[in-house]
């Protein structure tokens, strides 16, 4: 069984049936970060720097370098690190660094790919770090049914997971898919579209209306406001 000391002020890991010294205490705290992982944190020049050691071979995989590591995200097998103003990934089971920090902003995973941003135009990663959609968008939502929104220019369309622009950009603005089908707004309305970019049907109501999709609900699909009142709404296709 392995235990954290702290010795002089510093923190190590020692096993304590043979009491033989894994990590030597050198650190300013010790964080267990997978069975295989800690995360360590030291003093440097005044500034909080973390890295990640080996806890088999007390080793360090990464030397205290992070201004910041997103600890906490949970579910990932990865978690995101920060260099001065720049993101990137490492793996939470091995320690190792699969994205050097570059962009601006690493968001939440979608159906396997993560948003990210940088230079204010947004694309996507997969959980490996690989770059699957250039980020060349305004702004992008997350992927649903497969596919995610994106806006350049101010109109929306739609990619798949390799980055083909399945529905060029042209709306006002789109809703994410859900039950095959998404929410859009023209200049003349709103419509329902299915994946392909057809207008399947029309809504009888106008822009005064506010259309905001609810995640989890299997009942309805949108709560739908005006003058302080509310409904909902559920998608019907005639």
């Amino acid at each position: 069984m392995l235990v954290k000391v702290k010795v002089r002020g510093k923190w190590g890991i020692i096993d304590k049936r043979t009491k033989k010294e894994i990590i030597k205490p050198i650190y300013n705290e010790i964080e267990y970060f997978s069975s295989n992982v800690v995360m360590v944190e030291i003093l440097q020049q005044g500034k909080i720097k973390y890295g990640f050691v080996d806890i088999n071979t007390g080793k360090e995989i990464i030397s205290p370098k992070y201004d910041f590591v997103d600890y906490y995200s949970k579910g990932n097998k990865f978690v995101k690190v920060r260099i001065g103003g720049k993101w990137g990934l490492v793996d939470r089971q091995t320690g190792k660094e699969l994205l050097t920090p570059r962009y601006d902003y690493i968001g939440e995973v979608s159906e396997g790919l993560i948003t990210v941003s940088v230079d204010k135009k947004w694309g996507f990663i997969d959980i490996n770090g690989n770059e699957v959609v250039k980020p060349k968008y305004d702004f992008v939502k997350g992927y649903k049914e497969g596919l995610a929104a994106v806006e350049i220019n101010g109109k929306w369309g739609f990619v798949d997971k390799m980055g083909n622009e399945i529905i060029k950009p042209q709306y006002n603005d789109a809703e994410s898919f859900k039950k095959g089908f998404s929410l859009v707004s023209t200049d003349d309305g709103y419509y329902f579209i299915d994946k392909t970019g057809n207008k399947v049907n029309k809504l009888n109501i106008d822009f005064s209306y506010i259309l905001v999709p609810i995640e989890y609900s299997t009942e309805w699909d949108y709560v739908v406001y005006k003058d302080g009142k509310f409904g909902f709404l559920k998608i019907q296709i005639n």
